[in-house]
């Protein structure tokens, strides 16, 4: 379903005209350059934060089938925290880490994963992150930088359509966003200049990115056996009434065999809290991301999280 819909936007923009207009209508376009202008770059108040990071990674087969939904495999739960600055630097460190098995086996993705699989903001003029290929035998990741839609080189790149504007209430009051699917305007076959498709929800008030449930475009690379994807969601919470920062995180990695149907998914949806900002953090080194396992013997860093390993992992679905 995720895949199938980023598909869909693909197609729609290689069959439409080089004339086809980058805004659904005039108020569209206004705001998406005021978000543009106002809220691309990072504020300047904002010089660093640090926050609690605890993931559920799940790992499942889904069958070929409409009729049997996915067969969990393995579940990993890590509790830890991540610390961010303006740089773009951010360190991500695991304190506590436990799982369930459907089967006994050596080692589980969360176990041989090499580098954070989280996005510490949606501001700037690239999405990056650091992406696992579930259909490479190597779990070494590779950095993926995308030209963001809400960037002045993504005037270039995508339509915009606005949806109908929604309210939501956060701590301080109620927000109002409008959703802007963005589609790319053409393909392209540069692997440096890497696409998005999908839907931004953008803070009228702000001028900023609020959410976003997007997959990557990329260049065809010919006929492949396996055929794979990377699909994100995010939802951030308004931290201080000002910054938008991550609350919710979802990252789903599918893997189809095109020959037997079917395949591998991975999922790590992560929850944020506990923020402090501007504490004066700085890294010792120049390294822009790093994955830091220090893992607490015993259960200390999972206080607070009582449930059961693996609770909530029926919640999502490949589908939805």
């Amino acid at each position: 379903m995720i895949l199938a819909f980023v598909g869909l936007l693909l197609q729609q923009a290689i069959a439409a005209p080089d004339t086809l207009s980058a805004f659904d209508s005039p108020a569209t376009q206004a705001l998406v350059e005021r978000a543009i202008r106002e809220g691309a770059q990072i504020p300047l108040e904002l010089r660093d934060y640090r926050a609690e990071a605890r993931t559920q990674l799940h790992l499942s087969f889904k069958a070929d089938s409409g009729v049997v939904g996915e067969l969990p495999i393995s579940v990993d739960e890590f509790a830890g925290e991540v610390r961010w600055e303006r740089s773009g630097r951010m360190r991500h460190w695991l304190r506590g880490h436990r799982l369930r098995l459907a089967a006994p086996a050596p080692y589980t993705v969360g176990t041989a994963v090499e580098d954070s699989w989280l996005i510490p903001h949606l501001y700037g003029s690239t999405i990056e992150v650091l992406r696992t290929s579930l259909g490479a035998a190597s779990t070494r990741n590779r950095s993926a930088r995308a030209i963001h839609p809400f960037s002045e080189r993504g005037l270039l790149h995508y339509r915009y359509t606005a949806g109908d504007t929604i309210r939501i209430r956060t701590g301080s009051g109620t927000v109002t966003l409008v959703p802007i699917t963005v589609e790319p305007l053409h393909p392209t076959d540069d692997a440096r200049a890497l696409l998005v498709a999908g839907s931004f929800g953008i803070d009228v008030e702000r001028a900023a990115v609020a959410r976003a449930r997007f997959g990557f475009v990329e260049p065809s690379r010919g006929l492949r056996l396996v055929e794979t994807g990377a699909f994100f969601e995010l939802e951030n919470a308004l931290v201080q009434n000002r910054f938008w920062l991550p609350y919710r995180q979802r990252r789903e990695l599918q893997a189809t065999s095109l020959l037997a149907g079917g395949g591998a998914v991975a999922r790590f949806v992560t929850s944020f809290s506990n923020y402090e900002l501007n504490t004066g953090w700085i890294p010792r080194d120049d390294v822009r991301s790093a994955l830091i396992r220090g893992i607490i013997p015993g259960d200390s860093a999972f206080r607070g999280w009582n449930a059961p390993v693996g609770t909530g992992a029926a919640e999502y679905d490949v589908t939805d």
